[in-house]
């Protein structure tokens, strides 16, 4: 299938709640990289394209083969890296229709720094989730995402004008009749409209995307601590009884 909608928001501008409303409107597979759901094929593609900085040397064409080939199931997509390639994804699929999402930069900043604090990790979190395979290899993906978004968005640095640097960009790149400007509490309307959708007569879904990332990686380092735990207390368990065999056989020799 071809890409349907694009929504070009970064992280912390509500892009969990517009994944949720994007499926009830129909959209069935939304691709939105949350460490807890995410497919490992997909984070393993896209560490790859973050990378590698293909967006520099893919063509529309190249871009249409990896979706179209590798995750042909997949009809939109929310938050990075869809937000850091939607120029890109919008030229290789010029009848996308493209939701610009925003948020207030100054609470979008400080809200997004602690996010990644909770899925940068220390070389001790690290540590603590390299048992658990899915975890560790988005961790793996996280390095070179953060690498590119030094490099081409200049963060941290660039701070709460990060935000009007990256609206200015989709603008400035992507046809105006493509686009719709939209902030979660905008609700339905707007969004349905833009969409060809009728307005559902449930409420808009708000999900607070970083208290529950938060939790997932407190839960996952929980998971990994354990495992690590019970490794080392097999080795001390099966070192214990190989020193009390030694022991004994030291004994038998000596009587």
């Amino acid at each position: 299938m071809p890409i349907e909608v694009i929504v070009a928001g970064l992280p912390r501008t509500g892009t969990t709640s517009t994944r949720m409303a994007l499926e009830q409107l129909g959209f069935v597979k939304v691709m939105h990289m949350n460490p807890d759901t995410a497919d490992p094929q997909v984070i393993a593609a896209w560490r790859e394209v973050y990378a590698n900085h293909f967006e520099k040397t893919w063509t529309s064409q190249d871009w249409r083969h990896f979706f179209d080939k590798r995750f042909p199931e997949y009809v939109a997509g929310v938050d990075s890296p869809f937000a850091d390639f939607a120029v890109e994804i919008a030229q290789a699929y010029p009848n996308a229709k493209v939701i610009l999402q925003y948020r207030d930069p100054e609470k979008w900043f400080i809200s997004l720094q602690l996010l990644m604090k909770h899925i940068c990790f220390s070389r001790w979190d690290t540590l603590c989730i390299w048992p658990l395979d899915d975890f560790y290899a988005y961790h793996q993906y996280m390095k070179p995402r953060l690498a590119w978004w030094q490099n081409v968005y200049n963060y941290p640095n660039a701070g709460k004008h990060m935000m009007s640097s990256y609206i200015d960009k989709i603008k400035s790149s992507i046809a105006s009749e493509r686009i719709l400007i939209y902030k979660v509490e905008d609700g339905w309307a707007p969004l349905c409209q833009f969409l060809d959708r009728k307005i559902p007569e449930t409420a808009f879904p708000r999900c607070n995307d970083a208290e529950s990332l938060t939790n997932v990686c407190k839960n996952w380092k929980r998971k990994g601590l354990t495992i690590w735990i019970g490794w080392l207390t097999k080795m001390a368990t099966t070192a214990l009884g190989l020193s009390i065999i030694v022991l004994i056989s030291r004994r038998k020799l000596l009587s």
